[in-house]
C-alpha cells in the first residue's frame, strides 16, 4: 500500500517506526567552489527505505510529517547524523567539510533550535564551522520570531543559507537584515541560463547583488558542461548538480571526492582563467570601495593642474563636497570661480598659486555656509617640476555650537595629519589616465599616471594631438564622440587604441566630459582612461571557451546549436538544401577504456584533423560530447555532395592510426539528414540523422546511411 493512501494515524505511526528501525538514511551530494574546483562541502538529503514498500520518495513524507509535527525529531536525527559523519570524514583524515543541512519551518519555530543545534555540535565534537543550517525563504516572513533565532544560531558559530532563492517570498529587507551568509540560486533559473535570456539576466543579477552584499552565492540543479561555465563566468562561488555528483553514500562520497574534482577540471575553465577573472573581479571591487570609502569620508581630497595659467581642478571627492551642496562633477574640469563667489576664489588662488610654485605645506581655513574647514596643499612633482597639487580638506566645525578656539588649531593638524595619510595612498598610486584635450584633439594636460600605465612621460603628451598616439582605426570614432558630447552636453563612454612607449596598442576606456564656462562656450574636454587590455583579451579568451571544445577546439553543442539555427533560417529564406551529418568513431569505447583517456583524447585530435581536410570552407564541424561529431553543410546544391563528402571521411579514417609507438585501426560510421525532405526544425533534423547513424551502426559500422522519403541508402 503506498503512504498517501494510508490513514493520518497509520502514516503516524509509520514514520515513527522508521524513526526507531533506523529506515532513514541519508546520502550526500558535493559543493564545489568553482574559483578552484574543490570540495568543500555537501548537502546532506533524507531518504527512507521501507522493508516492504521500499523506497519513499521525500516528496511523499516530508510534506506530511511538517504537517503532523514529526519532522521535528526526523529534522533531528538528521541534523545529529550528518554532523556525527562529518566528523567521521574528518577523522579518516578528509579535508574539512562545511556539512549543509536543511531547516524545516517546525524546528525553527520550534524555539529551542540554537540550544539543539550547540548540543548536537558538542555531542559530536564539531567545530561549529563545518555545519550550514539551510532555511526557505517562506520562513522568513516572520520576522519578530524568525530573526532573533537567527542571530543566536549565528552566535554558535554556524552559518546560515537561503535557499531556493527567488522562488519565495523574501525581499531584499531579508538579506539586508538577517544575518545570512549564503544563497541558493534555485534550480529553475540555473536550468535554462544558458538558452534563456531572462533566466540568464537573473542568475547575473543575483550573483551580482550578492556579492555587493558580501553574501556567498551557490547554484544548485548544475547538470551541463554550459551550466558550469556560465557560472564561472559570471563569478558565482560554488556549485552542487548533477554534472558533478548525484546525491551518493557517505562512503561512496570520501572514495569519490577526486573523481568529482576531475570532472570539474575536465569540463569547467582552467583554475589559472578562474582565478585571473577572479583577480580581475577583485581589483575592481577594491577600486570601487576606494572610491566608495573617498566618498563617505567625512572632509575632501581634489586634485587640480596648471593650464595655461588656469589651475583647473582633474578630481574631487568626499562627503565635505555634498555637504557644500556640491558635487564633483560640478568641480572637475571647472577653476576656483566657475564654482565660489569672486572673493572666495581670489583669496584661494593665491594659496593654489603658492603650492603650483613648489611651497610645501600651504594651508587655508575656509568657512562655506557655516561649514568651516581646513585644507592642506601638496604638489607632487616629477623630475623637479610640478605636475599637479593634490589638496586634503577636512571639517573643524564645532558640531555643538561651542567654540573652542584654543584647541582648534591642534584638531585641525591632526585631522589633516590623518586624512593626508588615507588619501595620498589613493591618490598616488591612481592608475587612472586623467587628461586635458582642447576640440583641435591637442593634450593640454597629461596626468603623471601616463607614465605608469603607456610609459611616456606626461610631458611628451602635452601639446601633441591624439591622433599621434591613437590606433587610425579609431580616430573617427573618438571624434564623432567628442562631437557628440558638445552638442549634447553630455558625457559618454567608449573604446580606443593608445600607443604605449613599446609600440604596443593597449585598449583604453574613457570617460569622458564636455567642459563649458559659465557663459556655455566649450573649453575642452575632461578624459578619465583606465587600461583594459588584459580585460578584452580574457572576455574573448572566456568567450572562445564558451563556445568551443577544450580538446579538439571545435564549435561545442552550443555554437553548433546558434549556427545551425542561423543556417535553417537562410536556408528557408532562399530556399536553399542543407545537409546534417551525425558521425562518430567505431569502437571507440573500448579503446578508450582499454587504453585510457590519454590514447582516447589523441585519437579524437587526430579524427578531428583528418574530417577538417575533407572539409568545405562553410561547413561547420562540431564536436558533440564523447565521440560523437556532427557537421553542418549549409552550401550544398544537391543531396549527392553530402554523400560524396562522407565518402570522402571514411575513407580519410581507413588503414592503421600511428599514435607514437602504438597503432590503431578507427572507422567512422556516420548518419545524414537533409533540409527540407528530413525536416525543416533543428530538433527533426538531428533526430533523423541521429537515427540514419544507428542504421549505420546496425548494418556493420565503417558506412554511411541516409534516410530519404523513409528509404535507407
Amino acid at each position: 500500500m503506498e503512504l498517501k493512501n494510508m490513514n493520518v494515524s497509520d502514516r503516524k505511526a509509520m514514520l515513527l517506526q522508521a524513526l526507531e528501525n533506523d529506515e532513514f538514511y541519508l546520502l550526500y551530494q558535493p559543493k564545489l567552489q568553482l574559483r578552484t574546483g574543490k570540495v568543500i562541502g555537501a548537502e546532506a538529503l533524507l531518504r527512507w527505505e521501507h522493508p516492504v514498500i521500499g523506497t519513499i520518495s521525500p516528496l511523499d513524507f516530508i510534506p506530511f510529517a511538517e504537517e503532523t509535527g514529526l519532522i521535528r525529531p526526523i529534522g533531528e536525527w538528521v541534523l545529529r547524523s550528518a554532523c556525527k559523519q562529518n566528523k567521521m570524514w574528518q577523522e579518516m583524515g578528509l579535508e574539512p567539510l562545511t556539512m549543509a543541512v536543511n531547516l524545516s519551518a517546525s524546528q525553527l519555530f520550534q524555539g529551542d533550535i540554537a540550544e539543539k543545534v550547540e548540543n548536537i555540535l558538542k555531542e559530536m565534537e564539531l567545530a561549529p564551522e563545518y555545519l550550514e543550517l539551510e532555511i526557505t525563504e517562506s520562513m522568513t516572513m516572520d520576522v519578530e520570531f524568525v530573526l532573533p533565532m537567527l542571530r543566536k544560531l549565528k552566535q554558535i558559530g554556524v552559518s546560515i543559507s537561503l535557499d531556493d532563492f527567488g522562488t519565495g517570498y523574501s525581499s531584499l529587507y531579508h538579506l539586508k537584515e538577517f544575518p545570512i551568509d549564503t544563497i541558493k540560486i534555485d534550480r529553475s533559473f540555473v536550468r535554462n541560463c544558458t538558452i534563456d535570456a531572462k533566466d540568464a539576466t537573473i542568475v547575473k543579477t543575483i550573483i551580482a547583488m550578492a556579492h555587493q552584499l558580501k553574501l556567498e552565492v551557490i547554484a544548485e540543479g548544475v547538470e551541463s558542461k554550459d551550466h558550469l561555465i556560465f557560472l564561472q563566468q559570471n563569478l558565482c562561488d560554488e556549485g552542487q548538480g548533477y554534472l558533478f555528483s548525484k546525491p551518493v553514500s557517505a562512503t561512496g562520497f570520501a572514495e569519490n571526492m577526486r573523481a568529482f574534482e576531475q570532472i570539474f577540471l575536465s569540463e569547467g575553465l582552467s583554475e589559472e582563467s578562474s582565478r585571473q577573472m577572479w583577480f580581475q573581479w577583485g581589483m575592481e571591487r577594491t577600486n570601487l570601495e576606494l572610491q566608495e570609502a573617498m566618498r563617505k569620508q567625512q572632509g575632501m581630497i581634489f586634485k587640480y593642474v596648471d593650464d595655461n595659467g588656469r589651475f583647473v581642478h582633474t578630481f574631487s571627492e568626499g562627503e565635505l563636497i555634498y555637504r557644500m551642496q556640491l558635487t564633483p562633477e560640478q568641480l572637475i574640469g571647472r577653476e576656483l570661480q566657475d564654482f565660489l563667489p569672486a572673493e572666495e576664489a581670489a583669496r584661494k588662488l593665491t594659496y593654489y598659486r603658492r603650492a603650483w610654485n613648489g611651497e610645501r605645506n600651504v594651508s587655508y581655513e575656509s568657512d562655506v555656509d557655516g561649514i568651516q574647514y581646513i585644507t592642506s596643499l601638496r604638489p607632487i612633482a616629477k623630475d623637479g617640476k610640478v605636475v599637479e597639487v593634490i589638496g586634503c580638506s577636512v571639517d573643524i566645525t564645532d558640531r555643538d555650537g561651542v567654540q573652542q578656539e584654543l584647541s582648534r588649531s591642534n584638531k585641525a593638524e591632526e585631522a589633516l595629519r590623518q586624512s593626508e595619510a588615507r588619501y595620498r595612498l589613493i591618490a598616488e598610486n591612481m592608475t587612472d589616465l586623467v587628461c586635458i584635450i582642447d576640440w583641435a584633439g591637442n593634450f593640454k594636460y597629461a596626468s603623471p599616471s601616463h607614465v605608469t600605465v603607456l610609459g611616456f612621460p606626461s610631458e611628451a603628451y602635452e601639446g601633441q594631438h591624439a591622433s599621434v598616439f591613437m590606433h587610425e582605426d579609431d580616430r573617427q570614432k573618438v571624434r564623432q564622440h567628442l562631437g557628440k558630447m558638445v552638442q549634447t552636453k553630455q558625457g559618454v563612454v567608449f573604446q580606443f587604441r593608445f600607443k604605449n612607449i613599446n609600440g604596443d596598442w593597449i585598449w583604453l576606456e574613457a570617460k569622458a566630459n564636455p567642459i563649458f564656462d559659465e557663459s556655455g562656450n566649450f573649453e575642452h574636454f575632461l578624459i578619465v582612461s583606465r587600461d583594459i587590455t588584459e580585460r578584452l583579451v580574457y572576455e574573448e579568451k572566456l568567450t572562445h571557451m564558451a563556445y568551443h571544445d577544450t580538446l579538439t577546439g571545435l564549435p561545442n553543442r552550443r555554437l553548433f546549436k546558434e549556427k545551425l539555427e542561423q543556417a535553417l533560417e537562410e536556408a528557408k529564406q532562399n530556399e536553399n538544401k542543407m545537409a546534417l551529418m551525425y558521425l562518430d568513431l567505431d569502437n571507440f569505447k573500448y579503446i578508450n577504456d582499454t587504453f585510457g583517456h590519454e590514447i582516447g583524447d589523441k585519437l579524437l585530435k587526430e579524427f578531428t584533423r583528418r574530417v577538417k581536410e575533407c572539409l568545405q570552407f562553410c561547413d561547420v564541424f562540431s564536436r558533440q560530447g564523447g565521440d560523437e561529431f556532427t557537421i553542418l553543410m549549409p552550401g550544398i546544391k544537391q543531396e549527392q555532395d553530402a554523400i560524396s563528402m562522407a565518402k570522402r571521411i571514411l575513407a580519410s579514417t581507413q588503414g592503421d592510426w600511428s599514435l607514437g609507438r602504438d597503432r590503431f585501426q578507427i572507422t567512422s560510421s556516420i548518419g545524414l539528414a537533409f533540409y527540407p525532405a528530413n525536416g525543416t526544425k533543428e530538433r527533426e533534423l538531428l533526430l533523423r540523422a541521429d537515427e540514419a547513424l544507428y542504421q549505420a551502426k546496425k548494418d556493420g559500422k565503417n558506412r554511411y546511411r541516409v534516410i530519404l522519403n523513409d528509404k535507407r541508402l
